[in-house]
């Protein structure tokens, strides 16, 4: 069984960084397969014979110590497969933003629950830590994130604002930048979500009433 061989792929460190053309790239045919079939994978993973928590752990193994970047995304968005955030999840996320300055935060659209209070907080520490650059795409990632959990009950958005209303204001003022509106966007979805409404004010400046 294909699980069955990726559980062994990753427990054997030795294929860490080998390259090897008559040897398949498991953690690739995974994630093509979970593109289709994430449902089955998951299941199958949690119903096996060393079950979810071993397949996690040599996974997390494996991932520190590929020094493959695009090896580490992957692994990410298998992570991803079994819907729920944790502690660890981030700590790979915030590996691929330093070590490949990449936004990992991209690959959590499968997310749709938490593991307990504590990496909510921590999720929102990654935010404030890189609040400075608004216009960042982790910035914006991490954000949709947490719209997504404030739609479902997971966060209250007043929490979101409390986070956000120290630069909103000068983040909705018009700019000619187009690569914001994405951004600003998700800034007016977390106005109208909670009433919040802005009104204008000279030189195509806005601020926020409450």
């Amino acid at each position: 069984m294909f699980i069955i061989d990726l559980y062994n792929y990753l427990c054997n460190k030795e294929n860490i960084d080998y390259i090897a053309e008559l040897k398949p790239n498991y953690i690739k045919i995974a994630l093509k397969f979970c593109e289709t079939n994430l449902d089955i994978f998951r299941n199958t993973v949690q119903n096996s014979s060393f079950g979810e928590e071993k397949f996690k752990k040599e996974f997390s193994l494996y991932f520190y110590q590929t020094n493959n970047s695009t090896e580490r995304k992957i692994l990410i968005q298998l992570y991803t497969a079994f819907y729920g955030l944790t502690d660890d999840l981030i700590d790979m996320i915030q590996r691929i933003e330093y070590v490949d300055n990449d936004d990992g935060w991209k690959y959590l659209k499968h997310i749709k629950q938490v593991s307990n209070r504590d990496v909510i907080e921590k999720i929102f520490k990654c935010l404030d830590s890189i609040s400075c650059y608004v216009k960042s795409r982790c910035f914006s990632s991490i954000l949709k994130l947490l719209i997504r959990f404030a739609q479902t009950d997971i966060v209250f958005l007043l929490e979101i604002h409390q986070h956000i209303s120290p630069f909103i204001n000068n983040f909705l003022c018009k700019d000619d930048d187009r690569t914001w509106n994405d951004k600003k966007d998700i800034f007016e979805f977390v106005l109208n979500l909670s009433c919040i409404r802005k009104i204008s004010l000279p030189h195509s400046k806005e601020k926020i009433v409450y």
